[in-house]
């Protein structure tokens, strides 16, 4: 999805059937376009593509020094989408409305993009207890403080998830 980064690695798998190696910092990686996509590598992070233009990308893997003869080149081609979020739901990893006290529960945020796409977005949004004094939110932790109801929810981008109410 446009704007977003995403981590890519590269691993050597051996006849000799030894465990693989991770060649991720060992390769230069590099983006081809040939519609003017300005989606790139981050030269300080090995692997790390920052998607910042729609449009297909094709992503090349070189060795920094190959053996000889030098091993195929390896290129994979990747289509960055343009998409607007339009809705976020959250999820706890346990149905409950009442909590006792110190009890805690951790939320997922899925972001719904146009043209059908989910994402996880937990670790983007901003998470939001309407009544910390009862609900204690730490990202997205929550936890039974004192006696009270309070609402969590997830924002990201200008979309608010609808509420998930909690009583302690």
């Amino acid at each position: 999805i446009k704007g977003d980064e995403v981590q890519f690695s590269a691993l050597a798998f051996l006849s000799d059937g030894s465990p693989a190696l991770d060649y991720t910092s060992q390769l230069a990686w590099s983006v081809n376009s040939s519609n003017g996509n300005t989606s790139n590598f981050d030269p300080t992070n090995p692997g790390l593509l920052r998607a910042d233009q729609e449009g297909t990308i094709q992503i090349v893997a070189q060795l920094i020094n190959p053996p000889s003869p030098e091993p195929d080149l390896n290129t994979i081609e990747l289509e960055v989408l343009d998409l607007v979020l339009e809705n976020i739901l959250i999820i706890p990893n346990v149905s409950l409305i009442s909590i006792p006290l110190n009890f805690e529960i951790q939320f997922t945020a899925t972001g719904k993009y146009s043209q059908g796409v989910d994402k996880d977005v937990t670790d983007q949004v901003t998470w939001l207890s309407s009544f910390p004094i009862y609900l204690g939110l730490n990202s997205n932790t929550a936890v039974g403080i004192s006696p009270g109801t309070s609402e969590v929810t997830a924002s990201l981008g200008g979309i608010t998830s609808s509420p998930y109410s909690i009583t302690v």
